[in-house]
């Protein structure tokens, strides 16, 4: 046997990751980003001073919430990124004091759980103290007469969006679940893994690239005053900060204060929605007599 041989036959054949550690890098690695995405989204609607979900939804258009599925190339991690978001964003209806951040993030559970892009939609794990702390913040926006919250629970219990069960993980003796653990208070306390488009941000608004543009600008100038001298010179302009001013308008461009969104429709909607709750003279159709099949028959015996 030669030594080709030998160390061929010596050495182990690659192993490929198993798909349970490779959804665990992936969990964490979403993690990370969905909490730092969904903290800045409850930071923007509590600076709104609103319960209505007009506000909302004009807020979710505005940071692109409607992207956050996109991108995913399968099922499994579609499936792990619902999970990993919904047990996210229940913390900060459970944990967190702030009536506006409860009410956002409650909003969000509703907006994240109807824009599921796969076939059989993941349902919201509920546990007890769970479903309390979702009916206590119903009561709230009761006695506030807010009845958007109302209609969004029941639809979602109609829909049988929530599976209510004992424990926030499914308990099994070998469990790769892809649940945080709601049971901590760990919301807001992440400022430390800012993401890299808050540190890109930061970088373009530090008085440092402002310095740097002036000295490509002292650059230039000076590069064209010495080819004048040396005419086989080629002249190449720095575009460093256009590319970054650029990037930034890209990324950061749409701006909540700037937002042309019309909402005259919305405040319509809301209104006419307001009337038909507080108006106690309506007649609606379950207190109508309604024509039946049996008023038909008797009718037609009665003229017999």
């Amino acid at each position: 046997m030669s030594e080709k041989e030998k160390q061929s036959s010596n050495s182990c054949p690659p192993t490929k990751p198993r798909k349970s550690s490779v959804l665990k890098i992936y969990e964490k690695s979403v993690l990370t980003a969905f909490k730092f995405d969904c903290e800045n989204f409850l930071e923007y609607f509590e600076s709104l001073k609103s319960f209505h979900y007009t506000d909302f939804a004009n807020l979710w258009q505005v940071r692109q919430f409607t992207y956050i599925y996109a991108d995913q190339n399968y099922v499994t991690e579609l499936t792990t990124l619902c999970e990993v978001a919904f047990s996210t964003v229940k913390k900060y209806i459970v944990f967190r004091d702030n009536p506006y951040i409860k009410m956002g993030a409650f909003y969000l559970l509703y907006g994240l759980y109807y824009k599921q892009p796969i076939k059989g939609l993941v349902k919201i794990r509920l546990t007890l103290s769970e479903f309390k702390s979702i009916k206590e913040l119903m009561y709230m926006a009761k006695s506030q007469n807010h009845f958007e919250p109302l209609y969004i629970f029941a639809k979602m219990k109609c829909d049988k969006a929530f599976l209510y069960v004992a424990h926030y993980k499914p308990l099994k003796p070998s469990n790769n679940s892809k649940h945080s653990n709601t049971t901590f208070d760990d919301t807001f306390q992440g400022k430390g893994t800012e993401s890299s488009l808050a540190k890109f941000k930061d970088l373009i608004q530090d008085g440092l690239v402002k310095d740097l543009g002036t000295v490509c600008t002292k650059y230039d100038a000076a590069f064209r005053k010495y080819a004048e001298i040396c005419p086989s010179l080629s002249l190449f302009p720095s575009s460093v900060i256009e590319e970054f001013d650029r990037a930034y308008d890209n990324i950061f461009g749409s701006n909540l204060k700037n937002n042309s969104t019309d909402t005259s429709v919305a405040n319509k909607r809301r209104s006419i929605r307001q009337k038909a709750v507080t108006n106690q003279n309506a007649v609606y159709r379950g207190s109508r007599k309604v024509l039946t099949a049996m008023d038909l028959s008797e009718g037609e015996s009665n003229s017999d």
